[in-house]
């Protein structure tokens, strides 16, 4: 695919495209089978009173493990984790945060993602984004 780019700035926006998508992937993975992990406890849950609970004390133990190192993510790499748990999910991150979080504090969160570029409701499309999708086939980071 190296060979098909017109212009040196176009190969360089590919190669920064594949680091940032081996870089963010294995969040993007992460994410996946930690959301599928706390949906299956959460259906052993009865009372709602312990669903929030044990979100709740999940969404810390995350925060806990990982806030530090998303945080030195760029503006690229984190739109293009927003797409990658979409692929990786099914679900944007804002249906995501809305099941989990409710309404409001998915507003408060959208708004503030918007402060800094990406939009929480951003989706993966394998056709739009093939570049992507050629990446974690070739580089077998599916």
């Amino acid at each position: 695919i190296l060979k098909e780019f017109n212009s040196k700035e176009e190969k360089e926006a590919y190669l920064k495209l594949v680091r940032n998508v081996k870089k963010v992937m294995p969040y993007a993975k992460l994410a996946a089978f930690r959301i599928q992990m706390m949906e299956d406890n959460l259906n052993q849950l009865t009372s709602r009173r312990a669903k929030k609970k044990y979100i709740k004390a999940t969404e810390d133990a995350i925060m806990d493990e990982f806030k530090a190192q998303l945080k030195l993510l760029s503006r690229s790499q984190g739109k293009l984790l927003i797409k990658l748990i979409h692929r990786e999910t099914g679900n944007t991150t804002f249906e995501i945060l809305k099941k989990y979080r409710g309404s409001a504090s998915t507003m408060f969160y959208g708004m503030w993602a918007k402060m800094y570029d990406p939009d929480i409701n951003t989706t993966y499309d394998p056709i739009e984004d093939y570049q992507i999708e050629y990446i974690i086939k070739n580089s077998k980071l599916e």
